[in-house]
């Protein structure tokens, strides 16, 4: 006998003998939805992942794997700096930012279409964790030192975030932009001046993502996840357990996914948050970024060199 669930959780049947002495079975049967391996490497670890389309993906840590839709190749990280953050326009123009382990300095990087280069390295105590812009001429990368830096297509220059580390940065235009960061700290530019926005926590915000400008979510520390629909922040109900969630996204408000520690993937319906899986390899390791295409191709990486793909099964 096959289990050919059509959605996740537990199931129960009665499979018929047609045998009056034997009468029937009863089956059990606990499903889960088809996270696939397709990548994995203990001397890596993945902290970002951005891509184009289903066969232009680039994915970062200490260093940078990239699938061209038939496999994934391996580049040596030109910096000697771990990188946190990816970001581009197109596949001939992608960023990448990072920082020193140790000293907390800042680098980023470039690739134009002909390989990886350093545009600016050992930014002094200001290593960058998340990047994201809304044209190749407004760029964002934010991080340690309470400030981040901006592109205007020809520098990058530094701007204040009000001195606590910032986690991530997502928007939906020039002047619209959001940056989460520790204390709960929610910063949002409208093009002329960063505003701080209330949280009502005191948790460290690690992702953003959104589907419109009031329609935004952010991802903490702890199990709370936050909601904006334009004019206040709200907490969402999820199950209440286990660790914060370190990234989110998703094709929209009634389809997003987030990943975690000890290989932890939820997703919400529009309704709730509900767990997808704890992948099994995963159980002492983090899964650190998410990303896809569309509901039935996405990718979800971290530590050990894991990269798992989900089709929608």
């Amino acid at each position: 006998m096959r289990f050919g669930p059509t959605d996740a959780g537990p199931h129960t049947c009665a499979i018929l003998s047609g045998v009056a002495s034997c009468g029937s079975v009863a089956c059990t049967g606990e499903a889960q939805y088809a996270w696939e391996q397709v990548y994995s490497n203990p001397s890596h670890a993945w902290y970002d992942i951005w891509g184009t389309s289903a066969s232009n993906i680039i994915v970062v840590g200490y260093d940078i794997i990239t699938f061209d839709g038939s496999g994934w190749t391996v580049t040596t990280n030109p910096s000697d700096k771990t990188l946190y953050g990816v970001w581009g326009t197109g596949p001939n123009n992608v960023y990448a930012v990072g920082k020193d382990y140790f000293s907390g300095d800042g680098v980023i990087l470039h690739n134009g279409g002909t390989g990886w280069g350093i545009v600016l390295d050992d930014i002094d105590e200001v290593g960058f964790l998340g990047i994201w812009g809304s044209a190749w001429d407004d760029i964002y990368a934010v991080g340690l030192g309470g400030e981040g830096y901006r592109y205007n297509g020809s520098a990058w220059s530094p701007f204040s975030l009000g001195g606590v580390v910032s986690h991530a940065v997502w928007g939906t235009a020039w002047n619209d932009v959001f940056v989460v960061g520790d204390t709960g700290r929610i910063q949002r530019f409208n093009g002329t001046d960063w505003e701080s926005m209330t949280s009502n926590t005191s948790y460290a915000l690690l992702g953003v993502w959104g589907n419109s400008i009031g329609d935004v979510f952010v991802t903490s520390n702890s199990p709370l996840i936050l909601e904006y629909h334009g004019s206040t922040w709200e907490a969402m109900q999820n199950d209440g357990s286990g660790d914060g969630m370190e990234d989110l996204w998703g094709t929209s408000s009634t389809d997003i996914y987030c990943v975690g520690p000890a290989g932890r993937i939820m997703h919400f319906d529009g309704s709730s948050w509900k767990d997808m899986i704890i992948w099994p390899t995963q159980e002492t390791q983090n899964l650190m970024g998410i990303w896809g295409t569309s509901s039935t191709n996405i990718y979800a990486i971290g530590d050990g060199g894991t990269i798992l793909r989900y089709t929608g099964q």
